[in-house]
């Protein structure tokens, strides 16, 4: 079976440029300031996603990808951290849960207290309360510690238990099913404080299980600024792991330094807008595989729209593009 042709931009002379997907299907950067046709390009290639029927989840921090914006009645389904995106609280192993305790602010003496808890209710958790009912003889320093983490986790409505865990494990179902239809959906974290995207994606990282076990199809992600809630220990840790499950990304950034040096030498592929610091062409020339001086002569006289593209996409390249 062909793989699909994407489009990825024109030519000066205006002929289209389109590549094999198969080209795509590993680690890929969109770098470059802001106002300069990332966006432009994201989209565009999004429409040809919906159109082919091509399995994609996109995590949007900006709301940038999540409103139709005369893209079309098919434009992403989207869905909304504590709506349409929570997690039965019996299907949160203790590692993630814990995590998410340090993400909130519990300290090692706290989190050993939940864990030395959770290890002695010895059985799925499927209500929150049992964990404050757990620690109910504990310190006040720390059982109040430990309920606040709890209260916090609650609030976001990212967990559902008791009269809601089949109502949410069958939305789940859905989910996952609409993605191996070869879905767009978009993961809309517009308004969420940092804390609440790092609970986000970590619940989301203990969903990787389905990719290993075969449940979750091949797909790509598209991640926009994905500091903005992970380290570059995280990130690192996301992108080798994900590389062998069959999970193709796009990481979408206006600051490229902030990927680790790790993701920029392996990605694959890479379409550079305009860039003005000579700090961040210096951090992103490998990915482009060729000198920074080289590098910066062609970056630095973009215009509006106009990209490089480099990498498997283009035989290694480089060509210049326009949106």
């Amino acid at each position: 079976m062909n793989s699909p042709q994407i489009e990825i931009g024109r030519t000066v002379t205006g002929k289209s440029i389109a590549v094999n997907l198969h080209s795509l299907q590993n680690t890929n950067i969109i770098a470059g300031l802001k106002y300069t046709g990332k966006i432009q390009l994201v989209k565009s290639i999004l429409r040809q996603f919906v159109e082919k029927k091509i399995g994609c989840l996109v995590l949007d921090t900006e709301g940038l990808f999540t409103t139709p914006d005369s893209l079309g009645a098919d434009w992403p389904v989207v869905i909304r951290p504590g709506v349409e995106l929570r997690y039965p609280v019996d299907e949160i192993d203790t590692n993630t849960l814990l995590e998410i305790m340090k993400i909130i602010g519990l300290d090692d003496v706290a989190i050993n207290v939940l864990f030395e808890k959770i290890q002695a209710i010895g059985e799925h958790i499927t209500n929150i309360d049992k964990l404050r009912d757990a620690v109910r003889e504990e310190p006040p320093l720390i059982r109040g510690q430990i309920n606040r983490g709890l209260y916090f986790l609650e609030r976001t409505k990212l967990t559902a238990d008791k009269e809601h865990l089949e109502a949410v494990k069958d939305l789940r179902k859905v989910i996952v099913n609409r993605l191996n239809e070869g879905r767009v959906l978009a993961v809309d974290f517009a308004g969420m404080t940092r804390t609440e995207m790092k609970i986000v994606f970590r619940l989301f990282m203990s969903d990787i299980r389905l990719s290993e076990s075969g449940e979750l199809k091949s797909l790509f992600l598209l991640i926009k600024e994905p500091h903005l809630y992970l380290s570059s220990t995280e990130l690192e840790d996301f992108t080798l792991r994900t590389i062998r499950l069959g999970l193709w990304k796009f990481y979408i950034t206006n600051t490229p330094q902030r990927l680790p040096e790790l993701i920029v030498r392996q990605a694959d592929n890479l379409f550079c807008f305009y860039l003005g610091l000579q700090d961040d062409i210096k951090h992103l020339a490998p990915a482009a595989r060729m000198s920074t001086d080289a590098f910066q002569k062609m970056v630095s006289v973009l215009t509006s729209k106009e990209f490089l593209a480099t990498g498997q996409m283009v035989a290694d390249g480089p060509l210049v593009l326009q949106v």
